[in-house]
């Protein structure tokens, strides 16, 4: 019997193992990693694993829930967010009622949720649902909470921002931003969203003096940060692409402002 149960705890620690090797690997798939690229076959690789889920071929709720999330997230980044809803719908759904609203991982899979509805143009619909998630985080203490509060503070403030609301936007950027500061310090990888999406914001009501000096000052941020910086978990944006995406913005503010000759360098950087 101890044999046996032994043996039962090995073969658990192995399928731990390579679950999280599975999700480690979906997890480093980035945005720009998918931009431009032919994604079929991993799509097609998601959508037979979306089909054994959905299928109820996973019977353990908590490890469905976990590959629902994972598929999710992973749909997200390549920019299919209706299969991403569903994914991430599905995960809070078998996961709340067991867990409740306050787990990290279930508040982790709303925000995916939200996300998801979000970039279908449901703007009010996931505003709300990033309000009540920012309220339930109010006085987290944990690590993993305190950078998923900041991470639903700056995509509020992008979902503001998308409605035009720009007033609000910057208001909670700038407070993400502070928050951040406070917490990691001037120059950590977790103060770049919130910094880029000031930069949208002010662009947006043309303020270009400041946008510009918030562009070099995030890429001051970036060029500062060690290799090992970035981490797929950590709820932020990988630095090259944040780079790539203010050197752009910063060759349009001399653009726009009819600087043409100083804008071509930072726009000639991005092509």
């Amino acid at each position: 019997a101890v044999a046996e149960a032994e043996r039962a705890e090995r073969e658990l620690a192995r399928a731990n193992e390579v679950r999280q090797l599975i999700s480690d690997m979906f997890m480093s798939i980035t945005p720009d990693q998918a931009r431009g690229r032919d994604i079929s076959l991993l799509e097609g690789v998601l959508d037979n694993a979306a089909k054994r889920l959905s299928s109820g071929q996973i019977e353990d709720d908590e490890v469905a829930s976990q590959m629902h999330s994972l598929v999710g997230f992973v749909y997200s980044q390549l920019g299919l967010s209706k299969k991403a809803e569903k994914h991430n719908r599905s995960a809070v759904e078998l996961s709340a009622p067991v867990l409740g609203r306050d787990h990290p991982g279930v508040q982790t899979d709303v925000h995916g949720l939200a996300l998801a509805i979000g970039r279908q143009g449901r703007l009010k619909e996931a505003e709300q649902m990033l309000r009540d998630l920012l309220a339930d985080l109010e006085d987290v203490q944990t690590a993993e909470q305190k950078r998923l509060r900041f991470a639903v503070m700056n995509d509020l403030g992008t979902n503001l921002h998308n409605q035009r609301q720009f007033e609000e936007a910057e208001e909670i950027l700038q407070r993400a931003l502070d928050l951040q500061r406070d917490e990691y310090g001037d120059d950590s990888i977790f103060v770049l969203p919130p910094m880029g999406n000031r930069v949208n914001v002010f662009l947006m009501i043309k303020d270009y003096e400041r946008a510009e000096a918030l562009c070099h000052q995030a890429i001051d941020v970036v060029d500062s940060l060690p290799e090992d910086a970035y981490t797929p978990s950590d709820c932020t944006t990988p630095p090259g692409w944040v780079k790539e995406v203010l050197t752009d913005q910063l060759g349009h503010i001399h653009w726009n402002q009819g600087r043409h000759q100083a804008a071509e360098p930072f726009l000639e950087e991005t092509l």
